[in-house]
């Protein structure tokens, strides 16, 4: 036997904890400044008018009402706990913080409120919200009227003072006539300053806001603040001739109506709007989301008033976007009685999508493919179109939300996980994240049969998962792995007893519980083959108590996260699980054992990977040649004569890669097997070999974004790639 010479004080032999960790990133992601969270607001009711010259137009066309409330309500001397607690209720729906709202406030009033929601070392955001309906208009030079103590007069405040009385970052709203006065102003303190500052005003600088005694004094702050209710209002109003009744059956449907409500809106937003805008307004921070979809609401509304709202920054008119016409048309369902609303709904939405395509149907997916009714019929519908294109639609894989919302449902289909992986694969989108915790979850679920449970596992992504569940059943694998060697000849038996009959049905699905999980397995490997620095959570015990069930994604995971933690796997018992699978009809299979074999500390391996050397299929020839050399570089060299000789026959192989590959290899142990020829001493450290390119990873990938990849996935990965 031919060793080789190492120093004579290295006897022991090295244990290492059975950990698995990723690698610290060479090129770590640029990460982008956190956004600021709105945290408080404040509410400046200026709505007394007994100081303006009254007109008959004026008294005979006054709303009634501030809200849903009298606007008597809101008189100072008249205490109401509905006048406190109105704004705070629409408010805390937006954001958990404190709302203050006053009554005809005097200038004093107003400086001492803003200060006291000033923070400038916090990075949170302040909606200061002006309802001007009683005082003087805003001027283009910048004054916002309040009142004195005693509301005997009118006092005007620069806008330098009432934002700089507020040192955080804020989100102005401007209720009142002439509100596009301060645009101007506005604008140009915040470019100068260059201050965190959003801005909505209801109407431009020379317009007034509609007024009539059967429209709310607030609209446009309804808008904004109450956006579903107010679409429904206005629905109601408009049908009123026709209207019978606007009632939904239960609180699901409810439900549903109003995120579809928000859908509709996100979609003519990502429709309208450029990507740095939508990214910054309706991504960063969900209470400014929802305040701007209720902007957009206004637009709509307003438009029949042929008033304009305006915002900083700037959006695109949107009142005449066709997808208003959809969310009508959903509200026509409920007036008219349909029994089946959602289902009705959905069906119009593809039926729509499939026969004209349209830009603004993205954000509709993702509402959809979260509804567990709905989700398998997206997942599958999306996943059919792009793995049947060969030019793909470039808006819909790089439109990211789609990517959040598959990781995060928490029983995705696998349709949804073949599509994540496809698109992965497609354009390098990683969606996973230092705060994303990947899990894969077990349970019994009887639903698939009436007489015993069956085993079901899960794969799903959540920001806010509880590691100690999944600790805890790495705990349950620890204490097992001390039998696996003891059973590995009687699992070995068992597999090779049964492996004719399987290979027959191996082309047909597997059970539903074993493909989730397995999905799961295939985006986790191809996010991290295009550079993921996601941190690992023992996944690798995951993997090697489900090889079998999850081949051949379970035996490349195992093997990409040894190769993010920079060492062999030192599981006891790991071997056992895969070495079976070298036994497999499937070439993917096969490789794929052997590419998680290359990565496990075991001296027993070898023997069992020189068979593979002579198999049919390249690409198992190929990775048994890198896993082989491998495991040799780790010290284990007791067959290094038998590898030489095998290696050797596949000098003259038909196969290129493989040539190369035992080429590289071959040299080497000829030259290693020379110097050391009359040495026989211990092995305890690398051989220092040049391992060959393994091909598994770039093929996968490829699989993946090649057309038909779903049918290669239940068959045989890397065909005819």
């Amino acid at each position: 036997m031919y060793v080789i010479h190492q120093p004579s004080n290295i006897n022991r032999r090295m244990v290492r904890q059975p950990i698995v960790m990723s690698k610290p990133s060479q090129n770590p992601r640029k990460t982008i400044p956190p956004a600021a969270r709105t945290k408080s607001a404040v509410c400046f009711l200026c709505l007394f008018d007994g100081l303006r010259v009254p007109s008959i137009r004026r008294l005979v066309r006054k709303p009634q009402k501030f809200g849903q409330l009298p606007l008597r309500y809101f008189d100072p001397g008249f205490y109401s706990p509905d006048t406190q607690e109105y704004l705070s209720t629409f408010y805390s729906r937006l954001f958990a913080g404190p709302c203050d709202s006053v009554v005809d406030p005097s200038i004093e009033t107003v400086k001492k409120l803003l200060t006291s929601h000033s923070n400038p070392t916090a990075n949170q955001r302040v909606i200061l919200h002006y309802f001007g309906y009683g005082t003087h208009q805003p001027t283009t030079e910048g004054n916002l009227y309040f009142f004195t103590e005693n509301r005997s007069k009118y006092m005007p405040m620069k806008i330098e003072q009432y934002i700089g009385s507020c040192l955080s970052p804020q989100l102005l709203i401007f209720d009142c006539n002439y509100a596009g006065s301060l645009f101007s102003r506005i604008d140009v303190l915040r470019k100068t300053n260059k201050l965190d500052l959003i801005s909505l005003f209801s109407c431009s600088a020379d317009q007034l806001l509609p007024s009539s005694n059967d429209l709310p004094i607030d609209l446009f702050s309804l808008c904004l603040v109450d956006p579903y209710e107010t679409s429904l209002w206005w629905y109601k109003k408009r049908h009123a001739e026709v209207f019978i009744n606007l009632s939904l059956k239960n609180a699901k449907e409810s439900y549903f109506l109003k995120t579809f409500f928000d859908a509709i809106v996100t979609s003519i937003a990502f429709d309208k709007i450029d990507s740095t805008t939508y990214q910054d307004i309706f991504i960063r921070d969900p209470t400014v989301a929802a305040i701007f979809r209720g902007f957009i609401l206004s637009q709509y509304i307003f438009k029949l008033f042929n008033v304009t709202p305006k915002s900083i920054p700037v959006l695109t008119d949107t009142s005449m976007h066709e997808m208003w016409s959809f969310y009508e048309t959903a509200l026509d369902l409920v007036t008219s009685g349909c029994e089946l609303i959602e289902e009705s709904i959905f069906d119009m939405f593809m039926l729509s999508y499939e026969n004209f395509p349209f830009r603004s149907a993205l954000p509709l997916f993702t509402f959809f493919i979260k509804q567990p009714e709905f989700h398998a019929k997206v997942a599958k519908s999306l996943l059919e179109k792009v793995d049947s294109e060969s030019e793909h639609n470039v808006e819909l894989l790089n439109f990211f939300d789609l990517y959040k919302t598959i990781i995060q449902f928490k029983k995705p289909s696998v349709e949804a996980l073949l599509l994540l992986s496809k698109m992965i694969a497609i354009t390098g989108n990683v969606p996973f994240d230092q705060q994303t915790t990947l899990v894969f979850s077990t349970s019994h679920d009887s639903s698939h049969s009436s007489t015993k449970n069956t085993r079901r596992s899960g794969f799903y992504a959540n920001d806010t998962t509880d590691i100690n569940e999944i600790l805890e059943n790495d705990k349950k694998l620890t204490n097992n792995e001390k039998q696996f060697d003891q059973n590995y000849n009687k699992s070995k038996d068992k597999y090779d007893s049964k492996n004719d009959n399987k290979n027959k049905n191996k082309n047909d699905k597997n059970d539903e519980s074993d493909n989730v999980m397995k999905a799961g397995m295939l985006s986790y490997c191809i996010a991290l083959s295009k550079e993921c620095q996601n941190s690992f959570h023992r996944v690798s015990q995951i993997c090697t108590a489900n090889a079998e069930n999850c081949a051949p994604y379970s035996c490349i995971l195992f093997g990409l996260l040894a190769e993010k933690a920079g060492t062999l796997m030192n599981i006891p018992g790991s071997t056992s699980f895969f070495i079976p699978l070298l036994k497999d009809q499937r070439p993917d299979i096969v490789s794929s054992a052997l590419f998680a074999l290359g990565y496990i500390k075991s001296s027993t391996s070898i023997s069992k990977m020189i068979k593979c050397l002579s198999s049919h299929e390249w690409i198992v020839r190929n990775e048994a040649i890198v896993s082989i050399t491998r495991v040799l570089n780790f010290g284990y060299a007791e067959d290094l004569e038998i590898v030489t000789n095998n290696f050797e026959l596949l000098l003259d192989d038909p196969n290129e890669k493989v040539k190369k590959a035992a080429l590289i290899v071959h040299e080497q142990l000829s030259r290693i097997i020379k110097t050391n020829l009359s040495r026989e001493l211990d092995i305890r450290e690398s051989l220092g070999l040049e391992i060959p390119e393994s091909c598994l990873l770039k093929l996968l990938c490829q699989s993946a974004e090649s057309k038909n990849f779903v049918e290669r996935y239940y068959s045989n990965v890397f065909q005819d790639i």
